[in-house]
């Protein structure tokens, strides 16, 4: 007599490819869009390394500012479009970038650019550049942080709670804007 069971080894590895193949299946634009807009600050970042090296290079201050929607380059007090570079009114480098959602700058000397001396040091402007994500989910929400000397790094978690820590170690609060 012959028995026609599955094992519990054959009914685990159908369980195994049923599971991964529904995880597959499932769309994965959370992760993609953190990870593109991780991207874009990273891209800031750089921009903030590019400013502080013309700076130091010309020996000139410079400024790195909100890029206007226009297609003229002009400097704006909004980050939705991308950044520029300037000095003394010349555009050095500029970056576009397409946001689901809003970033923006908030530092000593509300100022709604960054001014970067000769020197390569921002003038008494640390502060941070934050991301909220359209829909205000707050476990999207991205920071990175800009200390006096110029220097950048992103916000992390640090109590693992799924939501980012500001610099002085409260969670970054994203606000519906009017």
């Amino acid at each position: 007599m012959q028995n026609h069971g599955w094992t519990l080894i054959e009914l685990l590895i159908v369980l195994a490819i049923i599971t991964t193949l529904t995880v597959l299946s499932l769309p994965q634009t959370d992760y993609s869009s953190r990870v593109s807009i991780q991207q874009q600050l990273q891209r800031l970042s750089d921009g903030i390394q590019l400013a502080k090296s013309e700076a130091i290079l010309l020996g000139r201050p410079v400024r790195l500012c909100g890029l206007s929607t226009s297609t003229a380059s002009q400097c704006t007090d909004s980050w939705a479009t991308g950044f520029m570079i300037e000095v003394e009114e010349s555009v050095i480098f500029q970056h576009r970038w397409t946001l689901k959602g809003q970033l923006t700058w908030q530092g000593f000397g509300s100022r709604t650019y960054l001014a970067i001396d000769e020197r390569g040091m921002l003038r008494y402007q640390n502060g941070s550049f934050t991301y909220c994500a359209a829909d205000l989910d707050i476990t999207k929400a991205q920071q990175l942080i800009v200390n006096a000397a110029g220097r950048t790094r992103l916000a992390i978690d640090s109590n693992q709670d799924g939501i980012r820590e500001t610099s002085n170690g409260n969670p970054i609060v994203c606000h519906q804007r009017d």
